[in-house]
């Protein structure tokens, strides 16, 4: 049996046929646990208070 691997991110906000986003929230100081992407992604990291709001 293979290893474990924890969730890719804490939840999906937004999937269609082309694309899923995540959101993934590490609090400062804190880490990822190992996971795998399956397929391309793209990584963006924000900082700072919310709420954000993106159109």
């Amino acid at each position: 049996m293979g290893e474990k691997l924890a969730p890719i991110a804490t939840k999906i906000v937004y999937e269609d046929d082309y694309v899923r986003v995540w959101n993934q929230i590490v609090p400062v100081g804190g880490t990822i646990e190992k996971h795998e992407h399956t397929y391309d992604y793209f990584l963006v990291n924000l900082t700072g208070t919310g709420p954000i709001h993106l159109s």
